[in-house]
């Protein structure tokens, strides 16, 4: 995967997004946390995963590990 010079390939250890591959930003906008949105059955659930404290095996996709569940909630139709 090609990594630009604004984002960074990552992968998602642990929670419940564990092992999905995404891009970011070098720099989080949220100290350094980064947050992501997760729609299932209904809900809307947001989690923060820490800043890299590593690389995958192969150093090809920073590794941000799982903090915590940010907030969950119901999706609204309408």
């Amino acid at each position: 995967m090609k990594t630009t010079p604004h984002l960074i390939p990552a992968i998602l250890y642990g929670g419940i997004m564990d092992g999905h591959c995404t891009h970011v930003h070098n720099n989080p906008e949220f100290g350094d946390r980064y947050l992501f949105e997760l729609r299932h059955k209904g809900k809307l659930t947001r989690c923060a995963y820490k800043a890299p404290t590593r690389t995958t095996r192969n150093g090809s996709r920073w590794v941000l590990e799982f903090d915590c569940v940010v907030s969950r909630q119901e999706i609204q139709n309408g």
